[in-house]
């Protein structure tokens, strides 16, 4: 079975440019995608609900309409069935507040999208290789 991937994220663009980068990864990766926060949680609990695999990783975007990624940070990790699941902020955003913030959030990495596609690419592959392959998530 191909590790589950969760990305939230508002803009239709970014999630057809991680579609493409995924097409050109490696291993076979199932893409899930929610429009913010709160969509997020809500496929999460159903996969409890119905016993699905939960997400290897969470990409999320911080500055979405709706609940935002600090606030889906704070909401999923007072979840005890998914506060476990890896939370990667992907944003577009370098303030180092944020990066701190979302650390003490319980965000286990910060990358700032790249500008070109072929370095988006690239570093969603890092990170990829990484979590879905590299560690193990209890």
């Amino acid at each position: 079975m191909s590790p589950v991937l969760l990305y939230v994220e508002d803009s239709e663009d970014e999630v057809f440019a991680v579609r493409r980068a995924l097409g050109r990864y490696g291993s076979p990766v199932e893409l899930e995608h929610a429009v913010d926060g709160q969509a997020a949680l809500e496929w999460l609990e159903d996969a409890l609900s119905r016993g699905a695999p939960l997400p290897r990783l969470i990409l999320l975007d911080l500055n979405m309409p709706g609940m935002n990624g600090p606030t889906f940070l704070s909401e999923l990790r007072e979840r005890p069935a998914l506060d476990q699941v890896p939370v990667v902020v992907w944003t577009s955003s370098s303030e180092k507040a944020e990066v701190r913030s979302t650390a003490r959030l319980g965000a286990r990495a910060y990358h700032v999208k790249p500008e070109s596609p072929k370095d988006f690419a690239r570093r969603l592959h890092i990170v990829l290789d990484y979590w879905l392959h590299a560690v193990e998530v209890a």
